[in-house]
């Protein structure tokens, strides 16, 4: 098989693959495959990128979409938190980092030089996802409701609690975003969630009643210092002033 043959054939995988989806669209033996690979890499027309991941790097082919390359980099996972906000347009801001979340336990430092941020969480809190296609490719996203739901569980991934009272504004189902907190057993999420409806004026029926019953204390606002007020409704460190979350919302 010509080396431009080869090409062609990894091409139609889109701009990232792994060498396994590689080696079956080809139909070749393992040496001739990597052969083919170290040609390939040696001629600067793909970079291996991770364990078994390319990208295809000529003629200026670099991954133009940041969802796809997480998705490969990580497949067992869904993009969510900050990068799932700015998708839906929850937040006016963008993102520098690709935020996914996944069950799978391991090393992901090296992927923030790509940036992709992943997220270990639970097998519990996995779910709750759209798919999109991009490029031939299935990648997965948190749905709207969940996206919310994650951000009060960790708001430390989507810019700090505030970016989470703003997305609230555009209409969240809110009985599907509680209904999801608990699947998760996020008891901070559903404080938080309780305080930040209040103060917007949502309705939220019947939370705090469901809150009595959750002991502890955590923070509104997890990424700045523990200082402020207990608000005992809630069970709540509230270390962000209310007029200024008024104010923001």
């Amino acid at each position: 098989m010509r080396e431009t043959e080869v090409l062609v054939k990894m091409a139609e995988l889109g701009e990232v693959f792994t060498g396994n989806e590689a080696r079956d669209a080809l139909n070749i033996e393992k040496g001739a495959f990597y052969y083919h690979i170290r040609r390939l890499e040696r001629d600067g027309i793909i970079e291996r990128i991770g364990r078994n991941r390319y990208i295809i790097t000529f003629p200026s082919r670099r991954a133009s979409d940041p969802f796809i390359l997480s998705s490969v980099m990580v497949p067992e996972s869904a993009v969510g938190y900050w990068s799932a906000l700015n998708y839906y347009g929850l937040t006016e801001q963008m993102p520098r980092i690709t935020y996914v979340l996944t069950p799978v336990r391991r090393n992901y430092r090296n992927l923030e030089n790509k940036g992709i941020k992943a997220v270990i969480i639970r097998r519990n809190k996995f779910f709750g996802f759209r798919e999109l296609q991009i490029s031939g490719r299935t990648v997965r996203i948190t749905d709207p409701e969940k996206t919310v739901a994650d951000c009060l569980d960790r708001p430390a991934n989507c810019g700090g609690i505030l970016e989470v009272a703003k997305a609230l504004r555009y209409g969240i189902d809110m009985e599907r975003t509680v209904e999801y907190l608990r699947r998760m057993n996020s008891n901070a999420g559903m404080k938080r969630l309780g305080y930040i409806s209040e103060v917007m004026g949502l309705d939220i029926s019947g939370l705090d009643e469901e809150i009595k019953k959750v002991r502890g204390y955590p923070s509104l606002d997890p990424t700045l210092e523990r200082k402020g007020h207990w608000n005992t409704k809630w069970g709540l460190l509230v270390n962000v002033p209310e007029e200024y979350l008024e104010e923001e919302i």
